[in-house]
């Protein structure tokens, strides 16, 4: 249960609880409430008070467990507490606290507080880190925070001749991403990437705090780490730009799983934030193996596409 939820002490109600604030909230010291009434329900969910909650709340049926609670005549006679449910979005839902599961919640908030965290500014290429959402997480091994590139494609109306439409391309967005390589059981790697905001990367133990060894060697060159995520499979926002592995590279890596898994396909990837947009552009106008785009619409921003097709009409 410890990779699903989070013991969150401090939260904000307003109408309904919440871990940020804002001037409709008001701070809320959340330890287990026993006696917790359920005033009211409809079809959006309960509406429940309690003398520690400085106002009336209301809460949706998943966020709380009739199934696990014991009521009587609308008083909930188990101490109930609002966690984060990690795995669901970081929504918040209230749980026995009286439970063996809550229990291990406890202890492990506790060698959370207690154990050294790092964050991705304190990692070198090679370190082996688990998240700290899950103390029984994957490994996996920082490979670098690199800048990416995307492409956005959109159709186009009323430019161009005689009005017609067609797709034309601009660079999107030049985002730094963290990349890892997870450990795999078969003795390959899986590499994923990460907003430096996500909260799977925003803090992370180090294995060697945890009793193993601290460095993956096959990952302690950046220059190399970048080389095999540019040599890996990706793909636009449509799977329309790809890149595929030939057979010289699937040699040189072996160890490396086929597929790349982030949510922004990035089509151009660099150590640098320098010129990010600039070098994309260049490298896609260029670049022969790549398809399923037409390079005479490819534009480095949005402005410059209009640009040049106001003056054209």
């Amino acid at each position: 249960m410890n990779c699903s939820y989070r013991i969150l002490k401090d939260v904000h109600i307003g109408v309904r609880v919440r871990k940020t604030k804002d001037k409709s909230t008001v701070p809320f010291n959340n330890e287990p409430m026993t006696g917790v009434k359920i005033l009211k329900w409809n079809d959006q969910g309960f509406q429940l008070s309690h003398p520690d909650l400085p106002k009336v709340i209301w809460v949706d049926f998943y966020q709380l467990p009739l199934d696990k609670i014991q009521l009587e005549y609308g008083v909930i006679k188990n101490p109930i507490t609002f966690v984060e449910e990690i795995r669901h979005g970081g929504s918040m839902v209230l749980v026995r606290a009286d439970t063996l599961d809550y229990m291990e919640m406890l202890h492990d908030k506790k060698d959370k507080d207690e154990a050294k965290r790092y964050a991705i500014k304190d990692l070198t290429p090679g370190d082996r880190v688990i998240s700290c959402l899950c103390k029984e997480g994957n490994v996996m091994v920082y490979l670098g925070t690199f800048s990416i590139a995307t492409m956005k494609s959109q159709r186009n109306y009323g430019y161009g001749y005689s009005g017609s439409s067609y797709t034309y391309s601009t660079i999107d967005a030049t985002p730094e991403r963290a990349f890892f390589a997870y450990e795999m059981p078969n003795g390959k790697y899986q590499i994923n990437a990460y907003p430096l905001s996500n909260k799977t990367v925003l803090e992370m133990y180090r294995c060697d705090d945890k009793g193993t060894h601290r460095t993956n060697e096959a990952f302690t060159d950046i220059e190399q780490n970048l080389e095999i995520i540019r040599n890996k499979t990706y793909g636009g926002k449509y799977s329309y730009y790809v890149q595929f592995i030939n057979e010289e590279d699937k040699k040189k890596y072996p160890h490396i799983e086929t597929s790349l898994k982030y949510r922004d396909y990035p089509v151009y990837i660099q150590l640098s934030k320098e010129n990010v947009r600039k070098n994309a552009y260049e490298y896609l106008k260029n670049a022969e193996h790549l398809k399923g785009y037409d390079k005479s619409r490819l534009y480095e921003t949005q402005e410059e596409f209009k640009n040049a097709y106001s003056s054209r009409r």
